[in-house]
């Protein structure tokens, strides 16, 4: 049986570096390999994790989620049961509530006035994600794109916080079986694949982070074949809570994500795979890269921005809005079609 199993992976090209066998090749995943996978993984270890991956792929979410916890019981090594705690999280559905803070600090002698803080709109990511705008600190009505919020006053040495709470509704997806042509562009799944492999990996970025430079230049890379890349900003889940802020590019056309970073050292999230432990959650290209930015008129202030990301516990929200219905000062707005 082992000898069979080892011939089957043979197939997938292992790479040590890419734990999904560069599944991003396959069309489908072939029903024999998944058997003998299977009949591999009842001992656990690596033949559970390997059985948990070409589950996944084949979009069967809730058994690779099985078997990955399976595997999560006998990981001795540290980073091995990291990485099952997030393939745990990605296989399983989220439904929570996501707060947003833009923090506006004031590092100057004086005080600063007309202050403009804008930040993308979240927007929703069918056909695997709904998001509702649950509140916010900010205008949803001057720009389609953007959120607006002015500040008339912030005094020397002050810092203000900007919430905004938004609902994910999302379960994981895959575009897998890929076809060849692919449907709708004019490039074939080879060409594809090696236009992501040749963009650079910098190991210091002069800008906001590797993974937004390696989206750029993914962007670019493809708008020479006439491929429309978005950028799209959003969360990248941790299975110890953390929520990173992260970058990667979707074809606008289609919606299929394809991350250069992830794709590194792992073809199968990193390609035509929407697990949930990626939140989609803008257009980042529309801002120019950034989740919060300001602008003033008059000369230079000591200002500095950022944008904070946690957990709401929807619980504690439903509890308050039993008791006080105006908690939430503006009604849930529904942002998915």
């Amino acid at each position: 049986m082992n000898i069979l199993l080892a011939s089957l992976m043979l197939l997938f090209t292992y790479e040590p570096a890419d734990s999904a066998w560069s599944l991003v090749t396959l069309g489908s995943i072939p029903d024999r390999a998944l058997l003998f996978a299977e009949l591999a993984a009842r001992d656990g270890g690596q033949a559970a994790i390997d059985f948990g991956l070409l589950t996944e792929a084949a979009g069967r979410f809730e058994e690779a989620g099985n078997y990955y916890t399976i595997a999560r019981g006998s990981a001795d090594d540290p980073l091995t049961a990291d990485w099952l705690e997030t393939r745990i999280l990605g296989t399983a559905a989220v439904d929570t509530l996501i707060l947003l803070t833009a923090v506006v600090s004031n590092n100057g002698p004086g005080a600063a006035g007309n202050l403009r803080v804008e930040v993308p709109l979240p927007i929703p990511h069918p056909p695997y994600q709904e998001l509702d705008l649950f509140y916010c600190e900010f205008s949803t009505e001057e720009s389609e794109f953007t959120l607006v919020h002015t500040i008339d006053d912030l005094p020397a040495g002050s810092v203000i916080h900007l919430p905004l709470i938004v609902r994910i509704r999302q379960v994981p997806h895959t575009f897998r079986p890929l076809s060849e042509p692919l449907p709708g562009l004019q490039i074939s799944l080879g060409q594809l694949i090696s236009i992501v492999r040749s963009i650079p990996l910098p190991e210091e970025s002069a800008g906001p982070g590797p993974c937004l430079e390696a989206a750029e230049l993914l962007t670019d890379a493809a708008s020479n074949t006439g491929l429309d890349l978005e950028i799209t900003g959003g969360l990248l889940r941790s299975g110890s809570g953390e929520l990173l802020f992260h970058a990667w590019n979707t074809v606008r056309a289609s919606g299929m994500p394809m991350d250069r970073v992830l794709f590194s050292v792992d073809s199968l999230r990193g390609f035509a795979h929407a697990a949930t432990d990626l939140i989609p959650l803008w257009d980042l290209g529309r801002a120019d890269g950034h989740e919060v930015s300001i602008y003033f008129i008059g000369e230079a202030l000591d200002l500095t921005v950022d944008m904070e990301a946690s957990y709401v516990d929807m619980e504690f929200i439903r509890a308050v809005l039993s008791v006080i219905p105006t908690f939430i000062p503006i009604p849930p707005i529904l942002l998915a079609a």
